[in-house]
């Protein structure tokens, strides 16, 4: 099985035809008087060209087979319990890969020929006289290895050169036929890459394609030669894994391609930024067919990308079909705005040197009626995916600086609104006009407004990206760069861009009392905003000695639990009257 399986990885490069100076025939054949009649005909041309192997059954065909290699069967259509074209049909299972001559008796040459349409190679009629040439073997090598080569170009994605969907399909029935006979068990992992969309709007169709091969290459390099991996069309892509019977093997091997996918691409000028979402399951324990395991890896890629993406998810037997709970999350968050579902917390920054709170950063929720409170990580995703993150984008900017106005009247110190843009958001034509017209129409000074945008949305390194930020820098908004250090492995972007904030990654400052490494990242950061001029605050505080180690380091700004969680605006407003205090 696992040979058979895995060629499908390996089978895009058939290898060259050589022609043996002797030829080895395996003769299936039940009559013995036909097999020393065909013995001659083999013989009668060329007698020191052929090395003929007898024998009576396909079972004993299958044994000998697997031990030697032989250049071409021929087969009798006529043994017992497997009459015409049945035995043709067993005989491609039984000796794969190797040119068949069927055979019958005069009587039957059109069933001969018959076979010829069913995938035999060439036909010989058991006839005293006939002849079989090393010629005609040739014929038939030549005829099968053509047949082969168009075989693996069927199976093949045209894009990547990966095994495509439905030799994938093949793929899986037979791990799942071996399976049941007793062979190890399998993983299947379906693994689709985060905005790809934004890949191919920036780099266009054919900049698309090669971004694809690009990821499919990493693929390679980094799986075992006994996974099968295709390319399922779009930007989705399986891996059959049967090295990993245990959940801990599966796990490993997921983490080991999320480590992988997401390091920078560079492709041409560009250098981009791509997190692949990985669904998990396991055959036979969370599935009885092949249909069957289809759906629970899809779930489960579902689940990986409602979490937030970027992450692997095993299959939840508990969780709904993906394509069910994705209509119903879609048709409820399309509904969300219309209903006032939506609604802003806000989280203090607060400047170290002197304690006060000198911006809040608006983290949008989702009041389900049904789920209750909704973090973004769940529906985020898809509200990009369909395009909704517009109209919700633009519902946050309007209310957060309505807000920021309404806590100015209220005789609350002026504050820089801080709102987080996807790159999607960033692709919008009019987005400048529509950011500058909310402010003027709330008379929210311009230099009190933030735009905040990931490391990884800057992958949308167009003119049109460079133009959106230098004109809203120019109107006054200030730029920040979110989740910084973990993106891009260079910072010439920092040029590039008008950025006036960097924002420390949670992720160093969740270890930075103890690791050095963590440390070591977060005084770079701080060097560098001091050399460039540049805001920096840290976000994730949650502990006073990270507080400790900040303040020593000379962090202008922080952002966390320890000092502000977030909270309704009612709540925020009552908890900046109180006063926001820094632990010594």
């Amino acid at each position: 099985m696992g040979e058979h399986i895995i060629g499908l990885r390996e089978g895009r490069r058939v290898q060259p035809l050589e022609q043996p100076a002797v030829i080895r025939v395996l003769l299936v054949e039940d009559d013995r008087e036909d097999a020393i009649l065909v013995r001659g005909m083999v013989a009668l041309s060329e007698p020191d060209r052929f090395i003929v192997v007898h024998v009576d059954s396909l079972t004993e065909a299958r044994h000998r087979a697997s031990a030697e290699v032989f250049d071409v069967l021929l087969l009798d259509l006529s043994l017992p319990g497997l009459p015409g074209l049945a035995g043709l049909s067993a005989a491609q299972s039984a000796v794969p890969g190797v040119p068949i001559v069927a055979m019958a008796g005069p009587a039957d040459e059109s069933l001969a020929m018959m076979a010829m349409d069913m995938g035999a190679q060439d036909y010989l009629v058991k006839r005293p006289g006939n002849r079989l040439s090393s010629a005609r073997i040739r014929r038939a090598m030549e005829r099968n290895h053509d047949q082969a080569v168009a075989a693996v170009r069927d199976a093949r994605d045209p894009v990547t050169g990966l095994t495509n969907r439905d030799a994938f399909r093949d793929a899986l029935h037979l791990a799942r036929s071996a399976a049941d006979k007793g062979d190890a068990p399998f993983t299947l992992m379906l693994i689709d890459l985060d905005r790809f969309r934004a890949v191919n709007e920036v780099l266009g169709h054919a900049g698309g394609d090669q971004f694809l091969r690009a990821v499919a290459e990493r693929l390679e390099r980094n799986l075992p030669e006994s996974d099968v991996l295709a390319r399922l069309g779009g930007d989705e892509f399986a891996v059959l894994a049967f090295d990993t019977p245990a959940l801990e093997d599966g796990a490993n091997r997921a983490q080991g391609l999320l480590e992988v996918l997401s390091r920078p691409y560079h492709l041409d000028s560009h250098e981009l930024f791509v997190t692949p979402s990985i669904g998990i399951t396991l055959y036979p324990s969370d599935a009885e067919n092949v249909d069957e395991v289809m759906k629970k890896a899809e779930s489960a890629l579902f689940a990986a990308k409602k979490r937030g993406r970027n992450n692997f998810q095993w299959h939840d037997p508990e969780s709904e079909p993906p394509a069910l709970e994705r209509m119903k999350l879609e048709s409820a968050l399309r509904r969300a705005l219309d209903r006032d579902e939506f609604l802003l917390y806000y989280q203090a920054q607060v400047d170290l040197a002197s304690g006060a709170v000198t911006g809040t950063e608006a983290l949008l929720r989702w009041d389900h009626p049904q789920l209750g409170l909704v973090s973004p990580g769940q529906f985020i995703w898809l509200a990009e995916e369909t395009g909704l993150i517009v109209p919700i984008g633009e519902w946050v900017i309007e209310t957060a600086c309505k807000q920021a106005r309404a806590w100015d009247r209220s005789g609350l110190p002026p504050l820089r609104m801080v709102v987080n843009l996807s790159a999607r958001q960033f692709r919008q034509p009019r987005l400048v006009e529509s950011i500058t017209a909310t402010l003027s129409r709330h008379k929210l000074p311009a230099d009190r407004f933030a735009v905040e945008i990931t490391e990884g949305a800057l992958m949308d390194d167009t003119r049109h990206t460079r133009t959106a930020l230098a004109e809203l820098r120019e109107a006054g908004v200030r730029i920040s760069i979110d989740d910084f250090g973990i993106g891009y492995s260079s910072l010439g972007y920092l040029k590039r861009f008008p950025v006036d904030i960097l924002k420390i990654d949670q992720s160093f400052v969740r270890d930075l009392a103890t690791d050095p490494g963590d440390q070591a990242i977060t005084r770079a950061i701080l060097a560098l905003g001091r050399g460039l001029g540049l805001d920096v605050v840290a976000e994730g505080v949650e502990q006073p000695s990270q507080l400790a180690f900040l303040r020593a380091e000379g962090c202008p700004g922080v952002q966390g639990y320890l000092l502000s969680r977030p909270k309704p605006a009612r709540q925020f407003e009552a908890h900046m009257r109180r006063g926001v205090t820094l632990p010594c």
